[in-house]
């Protein structure tokens, strides 16, 4: 998982450090140097990115950028404002981000 991808998730859940943080099991300040690039160990990255995926995150490379999804997630009702189709502008490659 790349920084901006972390970051790029974070916006579709709508979640804040703290909260990926918790959910993760790891400091806010790992979070926050993930999504400045910095290097950390590959289980606390796992760690984050598996956090993510349990929330309907999916990860993917599309080159020369990097993107993810929103997968359903059963049991959860979807938020009105996510109902309709809507573009949102975050940095990464064009159609990096999609949801459904």
């Amino acid at each position: 998982m790349k920084a901006v991808q972390c970051r790029m998730a974070r916006a579709a859940l709508r979640i804040g450090v703290r909260e990926l943080a918790e959910a993760a099991c790891v400091s806010t300040s790992t979070i926050s140097k993930l999504e400045r690039g910095e290097s950390l160990m590959s289980r606390t990255a796992q760690a984050v990115k598996r956090a993510l995926e349990a929330r309907g995150i999916e990860f993917f490379d599309n080159p020369p950028g990097a993107g993810l999804r929103e997968l359903p997630v059963r049991g959860r009702r979807p938020e009105p404002s996510l109902l309709k189709p809507r573009s949102m502008p975050l940095v990464g490659s064009p159609g990096a981000l999609v949801r459904r």
